[in-house]
């Protein structure tokens, strides 16, 4: 039983009422759906009735319903395939257990066409003892069925009743007539029923999205023309272009819903609820997905989840994927079926049936025995799947041919593969490369994709192995972000730590003495490594490349073209020295000189949106869009054509890095003919060929026994340069074009001839015949 209280203005908390709130099932075809909310808390309810055989809804809306309350004071009445959508706070119905004493109309949402998009009904599903008119709550409730024969009222002056003739005809009858009857509504409510004429344009552009009817959806968005700020048309004019296949556009514009949340409203207007949030979070995923960067769509997915954890169809989306265990774990997924329907639980469990590590699902099923899995997906969290994609594997450049055996022990590559971070470069390039050299590898990616590879495209027979389990693995390497060190299920283990900062985490110490082999970018990252205490004949330097079909050098502007032309690639955070590029060009060229920073920033809304500082570079570029020295921020995403493109354009690379494990813009600026400036320390001394590049004097300064939360082996250290010394050296490059852009033409061949990811594929491969030659077929204690 609840008891409610409320605040008086100056007074203490005083006793407002107690109330009984009750779940009411209507039985009917599907009404197993509905059996969970028997066995398991719903947050706000007291109990959970099942109505009668042969109650309708119109008999529960009706005078008599409230005899079908047993006691109980408030019940809100469910259809058999219906969920209420009140998520993990019983705040939303003990608010409508206070506020109405009457019973009241709630928004309804019924799937129409593909069922991506919802018509919206308001019915009359609370009842109560008190009798009297209807008021409006938004307790929205998903319905996966069309609205049912029996109209629950028997008045045809308000809004649900009036639509849900129409609603009917669209989801179950003739579609077109349905679509008239809303124009008949909206011409004869129009200038004289705000809030109904809103819901019937609303309806209406709705149907006519979903069912393809491409004039109706230019005479329905004319007509919404007066409720711009409503949320449920907003929504709406976001997946116009969604509906019509310009999908860019589209997420755009949901992303624009999103930022310009709705206030609360007081004008009237019907809400059906999460239109600004979870359900247009849910399309923003879709959209991304079908552009291929399933990463994005996951963390949209999981976000709308966070706000409506009761909405199913995110969960749905993830069902469709094979997501990495450890992705699900760090949302939370786990979760996310506790106390949840049937149907939820289902599709968690599937889900976790799909990852990597489908043995997750066995405590789901084993708390919930009703729940039911396709048997491939029982199979797999048993342990007996064939958890092998038979995909084929095409012959084709970067690629293994499909008609040559592989020629050695298989490998599992594990780690982020199609995504655009540095980690999924240098993870995709290896494993092309190894598949090239005809190694047996399948790749386990710890990061749902971010791009789609394309169809013809080098990466295809890589693409084509994800999630592929060699027959035989041997050697199982993992590089992702955090590391992880516990034993493979096969094969012997080898690290390639993404380590920047001298000696490593205390933490990881354990993990890496049971690894076979550590493999690092470059001997700055090594050092640090074998400072830490491990065995130096453990430790191998595995350089990072370029492809040199995309980053080689081009045709250089005119000797006098203006601006000369800086550019800064990479995240603009401190660590890889943004802000000393940033303040080094506007200290030492003055507002006449004609000189350009371009600032390519990477991972500002993703890995860095925390510790970005793109604000500061945004608003230098606003500050001196006006003189001939400016700085230029580009955001936006390239491919690796247009990153080419943008080092051939340029004069020189600043990459004043404070710690990094490699530097790859300046291995890929280099490659392109264009000469860097760099630190005279840390891993750019592997790859700068001398008279190739400008190496500034740099110090090494120490970082104290933690970093970033971690407690280091030893104390953590990172090179800094000068801000004089690199205005000196940025100075310089201005003054002498010509002899900066042979540099690059030194640089570019120096690249060419040694860091190229095919050299770096071949050092991969060296490590793995000797790792093998050891003791074939056993590991390494």
């Amino acid at each position: 039983m609840a008891v409610w209280v409320q605040r008086a203005p100056g007074r203490e908390v005083l006793p407002l009422d107690v109330r009984r709130v009750a779940l009411i099932l209507l039985s009917g075809r599907g009404e197993e759906g509905l059996e969970p909310l028997l066995n398991l808390a719903v947050p706000g309810v007291d109990g959970v009735l099942r109505a009668a055989a042969g109650v309708s809804g119109r008999a529960l809306a009706g005078p008599d319903g409230a005899r079908h309350l047993a006691g109980y004071d408030l019940g809100l009445w469910l259809r058999p395939g219906e969920t209420p959508l009140v998520g993990l706070q019983p705040t939303i119905l003990r608010a409508a257990a206070v506020r109405i004493p009457l019973p009241a109309l709630v928004p309804v949402h019924y799937p129409v066409g593909a069922g991506e998009i919802t018509l919206l009904g308001l019915e009359p599903r609370w009842i109560s003892q008190a009798a009297g008119g209807r008021v409006f709550l938004p307790v929205p409730i998903e319905s996966d069925r069309p609205p049912a024969a029996d109209v629950p009222a028997e008045r045809d002056d308000l809004a649900w009743a009036v639509l849900y003739r129409a609603l009917q005809a669209l989801t179950t009858g003739d579609r077109r007539q349905g679509l008239q009857m809303l124009d008949h509504i909206y011409r004869q409510v129009y200038g004289k029923n705000q809030s109904l004429t809103a819901l019937v344009v609303r309806n209406g552009l709705a149907a006519a999205l979903a069912l393809g009817e491409r004039p109706w959806q230019d005479e329905w968005l004319r007509r919404a023309g007066p409720f711009t700020d409503y949320g449920e048309l907003r929504l709406l004019w976001a997946l116009i272009p969604y509906v019509r296949g310009d999908l860019e556009t589209a997420a755009d514009r949901l992303r624009r819903v999103l930022t310009e949340r709705e206030e609360d409203r007081s004008d009237g207007l019907i809400s059906g609820g999460g239109a600004t949030t979870y359900r247009a979070r849910t399309f923003l995923g879709r959209a991304l997905a079908r552009m291929g960067d399933l990463s994005g769509a996951v963390t949209e997915w999981v976000m709308a989840l966070r706000v409506g954890p009761d909405y199913l169809p995110p969960l749905r989306e993830l069902a469709r994927l094979r997501i990495h265990a450890d992705v699900l774990n760090r949302m939370e997924l786990q979760y996310f079926w506790i106390g949840r329907s049937r149907a939820a639980v289902e599709l968690v469990a599937a889900i976790y049936a799909r990852s990597s590590d489908p043995a997750q699902a066995a405590p789901i099923l084993a708390a919930r025995p009703d729940v039911k899995l396709p048997a491939d997906l029982r199979r797999a969290v048993q342990g007996r799947g064939d958890r092998r994609q038979k995909a084929p594997v095409r012959g084709q450049k970067g690629a293994r041919s499909g008609g040559r055996a592989p020629k050695g022990p298989g490998i599992v590559w594990e780690g982020p593969l199609f995504t655009l971070s540095s980690l999924g470069r240098v993870n995709r390039e290896l494993a092309a490369h190894l598949l090239a050299l005809r190694w047996d590898l399948g790749g386990l990616p710890t990061e749902p994709d971010g791009y789609r590879p394309d169809a013809d495209g080098r990466f295809r027979a890589l693409a084509d192995r994800l999630w592929h389990r060699p027959d035989r693995p041997a050697v199982w390497v993992r590089h992702h972000w955090p590391p992880k060190f516990e034993p493979p299920p096969a094969g012997r283990l080898v690290v390639i730590l993404p380590w920047e900062f001298g000696p490593l985490p205390s933490d990881w110490l354990p993990g890496i003495a049971a690894a076979e082999e550590v493999w690092v970018y470059s001997h700055w990252v090594r050092r640090g490594v074998i400072d830490s205490g491990v065995d130096p004949d453990r430790v191998h330097v595995i350089p990072c490349g370029v492809d040199p079909e995309v980053f080689r050098p081009g045709e250089r502007p005119p000797a006098g073209a203006e601006p000369f032309r800086f550019l800064y690639v990479g995240g603009t955070i401190g660590r890889k020295g943004y802000d000393l590029a940033l303040d080094a060009f506007l200290a030492e060229f003055g507002p006449d000189e004609p000189a350009e920073l371009v600032v390519k920033d990477f991972g500002s809304e993703t890995f860095y949106r925390a510790s970005s500082g793109i604000g500061t570079v945004r608003e230098a570029a606003e500050a001196t869009a006006g003189s001939a020295r400016r700085v230029r921020l580009i955001a936006a995403r390239l491919d690796d054509a247009g990153l080419a493109g943008l080092y051939r354009g340029t004069d020189v690379l600043v990459a004043p890095y404070r710690a990094e494990g490699f530097c790859l813009p300046a291995l890929e600026a280099m490659a392109c003919g264009t000469a860097a400036v760099l630190p005279a320390m840390g891993p750019a001394l592997d790859y700068a060929p001398e008279g190739g590049a400008l190496l500034v004097p740099a110090q090494e300064v120490a970082l104290g026994s933690s970093v970033g939360g971690f407690q280091l082996a030893a104390p953590g250290r990172a090179c800094q340069v000068s801000l004089a010394e690199l205005r000196r050296a940025m100075r310089w490059a201005f003054d002498h074009r010509e002899e900066v852009w042979e540099m690059g033409k030194r640089a570019a061949a120096h690249v060419h001839a040694r860091f190229t990811w095919a050299h770096a594929a071949r050092a991969a491969e060296a490590r793995l015949q000797a790792l093998l030659s050891r003791q074939p077929g056993t590991r390494t204690p």
